[in-house]
């Protein structure tokens, strides 16, 4: 790769880019003519103005520069460029704009394939793995803060070593601590301004005027006088796995084969550091696994320990940063296996004494994974995970059946219409209308609970489908004893593990249930939405709390957003669930490859609908207020009431005067009292409220 990394485009005394472009002359080769610019950084100024105050730089070298803001392919012309040039401003948003166009992924490729770079603050700091170590204000969310990934360490433009007198925030120094402390092992470059860093292949250099102040966790930081060797920055690793080599990060826990996956698997962008409850059950897993191989004798007391007490820090939280490959991925779950091995066998290397990659004292395969495989491992890992998960989400679901049985509590005297196919029925309370909701998000809670106990019967210590051939005997016993310790769960080894490893049943069921309850609350949804339709043209029974503006052309519309947006997750989850369905029947022969979609669908949909839940009893059902006079105007109109005198009057008088009022528009019960089937009095008494809403428990 080829590389220009400055600190700084202005300084004083100089034009823009005028102290660096002796340097840029320098850097670009001879049969570059034409460069790339992406300006996106530049938030307080045009495209086309930064455009103009940079072309003179590069115009001085016999180059012309375009705008990658003209062009009507951004990714082609990315693909076209004979150089790159990114420009500074503010980072978050330079970082949201090249990812809303999705020029990330081909940036990376043409520049890892030879293309050069020239980025200059914002830019130098998009060249990193990540904008973490930059000043910028976050003044956009940009997404992930994954960058380029060009080099292996942090920048820090325009890098201000101390503080102004009578300033007592914190220094860039006390900053990029904090950063190194919880990523141990990052280098990160402070440039000050003048610095540049130029890579060429393997070389790195630090060129320009001024120095670069160099930060580690573990080590004093200490500044680089200008010309001096800064090769260490760039330091990678070299690992192998049975395909041959690959450059790692040294900062990196994890090895070979996650990168591996980083390269075959740019699908999702959703990580597996997203789902801190799989990444803790599979720390959960490859500890016991330590400990059962430590007490079979499979393990030394010195590897046995390094692993535990790595697991135990993953397990709590630490490291998760390094889980890096993508949810979805071919190979049945072995990239993200094989993330955790390498994460945790790093991680015990270090606590040994010895440096990342040196396997000879600790192995990921022949140690952490030692009696394991994907296969038993994966899933044993997933149930777990979703266990964590259902809990969150039943105790959503639980959460919005309270505020639903307050508000039946709160609207229990209100008497309106009971509505069946939309049309009247009989009357009922507002109070009964939401006692039945809560009832119903309660059987899905049930429901959920139910098909999660199923999960507790699981195959580790079968491996690879099931014979638990690599196992010591007695281990499969062991370790499921010493994991359901660990994770307080009440596991069990599956009765038949050939079968346990190739049947997703279990993950079917708790889908199935998911989407049960994404059925019930978005019925409920629809109801709420329904009820408070209007609010002069609708039903308008119910109220609902003003949560925003409802359109930019209808002054004073409001919309019902919370319901309408608990229907959108529900109807996600229900495709979830056919998704579900289509990789649980895809299982062929001894395995099913398609868990890590299961494994996104079930544990993303059961996050989703307890927030959901969560969103819904908060933001609306704890709100609503019941337009009480309404619902008993639309009860004395109707002529649904005239089923409460059918067991006195007969069916057909009913139907016959149900008609009569629906023609004339008089009201039921003056028209029975008119025709002398009843008295006024007796119309009264058979029209109680209470009469109408709860007969079976009135007396006569």
């Amino acid at each position: 790769m080829r590389l220009l990394l400055i600190s700084n485009a202005k300084r004083d005394g100089t034009g823009y880019l005028e102290h660096a472009a002796g340097e840029v002359a320098d850097f670009l080769p001879d049969d570059v003519e034409r460069l790339l610019f992406v300006p996106f950084a530049a938030v307080t100024r045009s495209a086309d103005e930064y455009l103009d105050l940079v072309r003179p730089v590069f115009a001085a070298t016999g180059r012309e520069i375009i705008g990658i803001h003209d062009a009507a392919d951004q990714v082609a012309a990315v693909e076209r460029a004979e150089a790159i040039v990114v420009g500074g401003g503010n980072t978050w948003e330079l970082l949201r704009r090249v990812r809303q166009r999705h020029l990330l992924e081909p940036i990376r490729e043409r520049v890892r394939g030879g293309v050069p770079y020239v980025g200059w603050s914002a830019g130098a700091n998009l060249a990193c793995p990540t904008i973490m170590t930059t000043n910028d204000m976050p003044i956009v969310q940009p997404g992930p803060l994954d960058a380029l990934d060009l080099v292996p360490f942090q920048i820090n433009p325009h890098y201000l070593h101390g503080n102004p007198p009578g300033f007592h925030g914190e220094t860039r120094e006390t900053r990029i601590a904090e950063f190194c402390a919880l990523h141990r092992g990052v280098w990160v470059a402070g440039l000050h301004e003048g610095a540049m860093l130029r890579v060429d292949g393997d070389r790195l250099e630090l060129r320009g005027d001024a120095p670069c102040r160099v930060f580690r966790w573990g080590v004093e930081s200490f500044e680089v006088a200008p010309g001096g060797d800064v090769s260490f920055l760039a330091r990678r690793r070299i690992e192998h796995d049975s395909l041959g080599e690959r450059e790692v990060p040294h900062h990196a826990y994890y090895g070979v084969q996650t990168v591996r996956a980083l390269e075959n698997f740019p699908l999702s962008r959703i990580q597996l550091s997203m789902f801190p409850s799989l990444i803790t059950a599979f720390a959960q897993v490859k500890q016991a696994a330590a400990i059962t191989n430590g007490e079979l004798g499979g393990l030394d007391p010195a590897r046995r320990d390094a692993i535990v007490k790595a697991c135990e820090e993953v397990a709590s939280g630490e490291h998760s940063d390094h889980f890096v490959v993508d949810m979805l991925q071919g190979g049945a779950g072995t990239s993200t296996n094989m993330n955790v091995n390498e994460v945790i066998t790093n991680r015990g290397l270090e606590l040994l004494g010895h440096e990342r990659g040196d396997y000879e004292h600790l192995h990921p395969i022949d140690d952490t994974n030692r009696s394991q495989s994907t296969n038993d491992a994966y899933p044993t890992a997933l149930k777990l995970a979703i266990m964590t998960a259902a809990d969150e989400a039943t105790t959503g679901l639980e959460h919005l059946q309270a505020a639903l049985v307050e508000r039946s509590q709160a609207f229990a005297h209100v008497i309106k219409m009971g509505r069946t196919e939309l049309q009247d029925a009989v009357p009922m309370t507002l109070g009964q209308e939401f006692a039945a909701y809560a009832v119903m998000v309660g059987e899905g809670v049930r429901a959920l609970r139910h098909s999660v106990d199923d999960l507790h019967s699981v195959a580790l210590g079968a491996t690879a489908i099931g014979t638990g051939i690599t196992s010591p005997p007695g281990y499969a016993a062991r370790v499921t004893e010493i994991l359901a310790e660990l994770s307080d769960r009440p596991l069990t080894l599956a009765h038949d593990l050939v079968e346990a490893t190739q049947d997703s049943g279990d993950f079917v069921s708790v889908s199935a249930a998911m989407k049960r309850a994404a059925v019930q609350v978005s019925k409920i949804a629809n109801d709420l939405r329904l009820l408070s339709s209007g609010p002069r043209a609708g039903l308008a029974e119910i109220r609902l709390p003003a949560m925003q503006p409802g359109s930019s052309i209808m002054p004073g519309k409001v919309n019902p957003v919370i319901p309408e947006v608990v229907n959108v997750v529900c109807y996600q989850l229900i495709g979830f669930d056919v998704a579900v369905t289509m990789a649980a029947e895809a299982s062929q022969l001894e395995l099913n490859h398609t868990e890590p979609l299961m494994a996104l669908d079930v544990l993303h949909g059961l996050h989703i609908l307890g927030r959901a839940c969560r969103v819904l009893a908060d933001r609306c059902v704890a709100g609503i207020e019941a337009d009480e006079d309404r619902c008993r105007r639309y009860v004395e109109r109707s002529t649904g009431v005239v089923t409460a005198l059918n067991p006195v009057i007969g069916y057909e008088r009913s139907a016959m005067v149900a008609k009569e009022a629906l023609a004339t528009g008089r009201p039921v019960t003056e028209l029975v009292v008119e025709h002398g089937w009843l008295t006024a009095e007796q119309v009264s008494d058979l029209l109680r409220p209470e009469r109408l809403v709860n007969p079976l428990t009135v007396e006569d």
